[in-house]
């Protein structure tokens, strides 16, 4: 998936790091989107909940964590991950207005609220490739 998301983002002329927030990460969070809204659906909202947290936990702390540890260990050095302070800075953000919403609304969530978080993630998306298009185009 990787390799075949690199070439695509070459031959488009969209950096690997926008092609993986946005490619790589639908098609790894689409089984998650899925599980998700299906036991919503049953009302277990907690569930769902949890399913987005525990999988976001996981992918940032082991799925990083283990391949830079290995990497690392053969090759030594640093890794350096090109445009992660934005990035970064982002998630941050997101992640605190997420709980600040929630803890307003008592964690209470209505069709605004998804539509809100929509609308936050295609302006994530959408800064993305503008801030790909003025820093790292060739």
């Amino acid at each position: 998936l990787i390799f075949w998301l690199e070439k695509a983002g070459c031959v488009i002329s969209i950096s690997p790091g926008v092609m993986g927030v946005v490619f790589g990460a639908m098609g790894t969070s689409v089984p998650d989107c899925l599980c998700s809204l299906f036991v919503a659906r049953q009302g277990l909202g907690s569930m769902a909940l949890t399913n987005v947290w525990g999988s976001n936990c996981f992918d940032l702390l082991l799925a990083l964590g283990v391949p830079w540890v290995i990497y690392l260990h053969i090759h030594g050095g640093v890794m350096k991950v090109r445009g992660s302070a934005s990035l970064s800075v982002w998630m941050g953000a997101l992640v605190v207005f997420f709980v600040l919403v929630s803890m307003a609304s008592k964690f209470h969530y209505h069709r605004w609220h998804g539509y809100m978080f929509l609308g936050i993630y295609l302006t994530f998306i959408a800064y993305n490739f503008a801030n790909d298009a003025l820093h790292f185009a060739a």
